[in-house]
């Protein structure tokens, strides 16, 4: 192989996985800014629709830095999925959803729903964006154990489910 042919290839493996990293930092944006309308919802108690119309117009105009694709069909899925959502939040977390922080009920949402959902996400990533999360805006430092234990007994048990072809 030429050294050109070598210096094409390398800039063309460069690009892609600026490409992925851009992609990856714009889905972690997404779910930042999800977490935060979640939680807007569970405080106003208004409409999913209401509470969106009223994030986007606060919202920086110019931002396009989050994947605004998976935000709005996360936001639209994980509202009209909400009373399944937190039956399996219940059962996992063997609490009443009202006794869960809203934020941390937030993240529960988008990691359950993520799980559930969107098989072309990794659990493992789930899981650790789900931690980073609760890091990042939790309001105890022992969250995202929390977190971490209920995300991962759902992963655990849908797979073994998946595996014994229930």
């Amino acid at each position: 192989m030429s050294q050109h042919a070598q210096n094409q290839e390398l800039a063309e493996k460069t690009e892609k996985k600026r490409a992925r990293n851009l992609r990856q930092k714009k889905r972690i944006n997404a779910r930042r800014r999800l977490t935060q309308i979640l939680y807007q919802w569970q405080i106003t108690g208004d409409k999913p629709h209401r509470v969106l119309d009223l994030f986007v117009e606060y919202s920086d105009e110019q931002d396009d830095n989050y994947d605004k694709e998976y935000f709005e069909l996360a936001y639209q899925e994980i509202t009209s999925r909400r009373e399944e959502l937190d039956a399996l939040i219940e059962k996992y977390a063997k609490r009443a959803t009202d006794e869960i922080d809203p934020v941390e009920h937030a993240i529960l949402w988008i990691g359950f729903y993520e799980i559930l959902y969107r098989p072309d996400i990794h659990n493992t990533v789930v899981i650790n964006e789900a931690v980073e999360l609760v890091k990042l805006f939790g309001a105890v430092d022992t969250s995202y154990r929390f977190i971490n234990e209920i995300l991962d007994k759902c992963a655990k048990n849908l797979s073994a489910e998946q595996n014994s072809g229930s």
